[in-house]
C-alpha cells in the first residue's frame, strides 16, 4: 500500500506547479504502475463507502448502538474528506 501512495505522491509531486495555479490545460502520462496505484486507491475509496452504508443499515437495526456507529461513520467521512 505505501508504495501505490508513492507513486501517486510522485505524479502529484510532478504536476504541483500545475495543481497550485489551478492550470485546468495539464496532460499528464501514467505509467502501468501508476495506473495499478490509482486502481488500488480507487478501491480503497470503494470499500471505506460500503463500509459507511453498512454500518448506517446497522442504525436501523441496532438503535442502542447509534452513538458509537455514528462515531466510526464520522470517523471514516473524515478519511474520505477533501
Amino acid at each position: 500500500m505505501e508504495e501505490k501512495i508513492k507513486d501517486i505522491k510522485e505524479i502529484l509531486e510532478l504536476a504541483k506547479e500545475e495543481l497550485e495555479n489551478n492550470d485546468e490545460n495539464i496532460t499528464v502520462t501514467l505509467d502501468y504502475q501508476d495506473l495499478k496505484s490509482l486502481k488500488s486507491l480507487y478501491g480503497i475509496y470503494t470499500k471505506i463507502k460500503e463500509k459507511i452504508t453498512y454500518y448506517e443499515d446497522l442504525i436501523k437495526t441496532n438503535p442502542e448502538d447509534e452513538e458509537i456507529l455514528r462515531h466510526i461513520i464520522q470517523a471514516l467521512n473524515e478519511i474520505l474528506e477533501d
